[in-house]
């Protein structure tokens, strides 16, 4: 970084570069970084600056290498779960079962780093990690100085933003020639199926792929009351995986696949859960003999799901599944556990 970017206090005029070795299936992948700030801008006027991380592979020419756009969700989270979790050349190391291991946090190889085949670009959209609004420098008369400013906390606003910051991100390193593939999880997944179309109409940027990682699509599945019938039986099926792999399903057979063990599940979940759940009420309440076969189906017993109606939502499973040992689900995945820090809640 050169000595007048130092003394600079734009967030666009520093720019940290390096070089690291990655080892993939025995051979060397040598890469070099950079970490810096992007400006939107409004004619002359700074509005924000998107921080982001580049990898791309130090051999050859980079120009016809695929290059991925890469954030997460939230919408309020930062990239750095899919940085240092999954698809950076750097990861946070766990456990074989995805436990943290003791503090400090410690950094290895990640042999699942898409470098292997991609040049990756992580995003910080505006209010999530480093990327900020600008300062306001002359405030309207009578209004504070520096207030918070909102207004890229918009769902359309957003994806502008994320639009201007691909143009100008391949613009500034030369890229237009690459193809051009985004990455989304969760919300980001969200972004990603908007971002298709509006790539192509607002910045005349035609992709070549779009990956969407468990993404929040449907949200009346994530945030559905106990009333939504239809929800709790999507849910179903992946309740019934979980307790599976912690071996509380009555319902499991020795030697069968998981994909023949979800169609069951899935065919559970529509034929016979979601009918009973939908019809039931105060006067024709659920029969102990279908919430018996529910419980072998999702391991919680059945004063659990009576007292959940049957429906029980995401947080009350991961925390009634293990609840004799103490134990919680993880929400992003329920094959992990770790102690619940309030098990008399």
């Amino acid at each position: 970084m050169s000595e007048d970017s130092e003394k600079s206090t734009r967030p666009e005029d520093k720019r940290y570069e390096s070089r690291g070795k990655l080892k993939l299936a025995g051979k060397d992948l040598n890469y070099e970084a950079t970490a810096a700030w992007l400006s939107l801008k409004d004619g002359d006027t700074r509005k924000a600056d998107i921080f982001h991380t580049y990898y791309r592979q130090s051999r050859g020419s980079a120009s016809k290498r695929p290059l991925t756009f890469v954030f997460n969700g939230g919408p309020g989270a930062a990239s750095a779960y899919l940085h240092v979790g999954t698809l950076g050349p750097k990861r946070v190391e766990c456990g074989n079962e995805g436990s943290l291991p003791a503090a400090p946090a410690r950094l290895v190889d990640n042999q699942e780093c898409w470098l292997a085949f991609t040049d990756l670009v992580f995003v910080d959209p505006v209010g999530t990690g480093l990327s900020k609004t600008a300062p306001q420098e002359q405030p309207a008369e009578g209004k504070e100085k520096n207030p918070t400013d909102t207004s890229y906390w918009d769902a359309n606003k957003d994806l502008d933003a994320l639009c201007e910051f691909i143009a100008a991100f391949l613009s500034a390193e030369g890229r237009w020639a690459s193809p051009i593939h985004i990455a989304g999880e969760s919300y980001g997944g969200y972004r990603c199926a908007r971002l298709v179309r509006m790539l192509q109409e607002k910045a005349g940027i035609g992709l070549s792929g779009a990956m969407l990682i468990s993404p929040a699509m449907e949200w009346d599945s994530l945030f559905a009351s106990r009333f939504n019938s239809l929800a709790a039986a999507i849910r179903l099926p992946s309740y019934a995986a979980a307790a599976r792999r912690h071996g509380r399903c009555g319902n499991s057979r020795k030697g069968e696949s998981l994909p023949a063990f979800l169609l069951r599940a899935e065919q559970f979940a529509l034929g016979e859960y979601l009918p009973a759940v939908a019809a039931a009420s105060g006067e024709a309440p659920l029969t102990d003999k279908f919430i018996a076969s529910l419980s072998q189906w999702i391991g919680l017993n059945p004063e659990q799901l009576t007292a959940h109606g049957a429906m029980p939502a995401i947080d009350s499973f991961v925390r009634g599944l293990l609840q004799d040992q103490g134990k919680v689900l993880g929400l992003y995945d329920a094959g992990t556990t770790t102690d619940d820090p309030f098990p008399g809640s």
